[in-house]
């Protein structure tokens, strides 16, 4: 997806989003500034929750896993 944005050079906001969705199904995507980029070969997908949970991790990605094991343990 990322490869898609930078090398398209399609503006977004930034922030990885994941839905876990019914069958163990997994969506990953990230908001884009203009929804109308049509031919970029992303999926678009039009999320409307009611009840949702948020974490912000910031430093390297191998320590991704470590702070989610810190957030159940907070």
């Amino acid at each position: 997806m990322w490869n898609v944005i930078r090398t398209k050079e399609l503006k977004n906001k930034g922030l990885n989003m994941w839905v876990y969705e019914p069958n163990e199904k997994v969506f990953a995507g990230v908001e884009l500034v203009d929804e109308s980029s049509n031919g970029s070969g992303l999926e678009q997908k039009n999320i409307h929750l009611v009840k949702y949970a948020w974490y912000k991790h910031v430093g390297p990605y191998g320590l991704i896993k470590q702070s989610g094991q810190d957030m159940i343990m907070n």
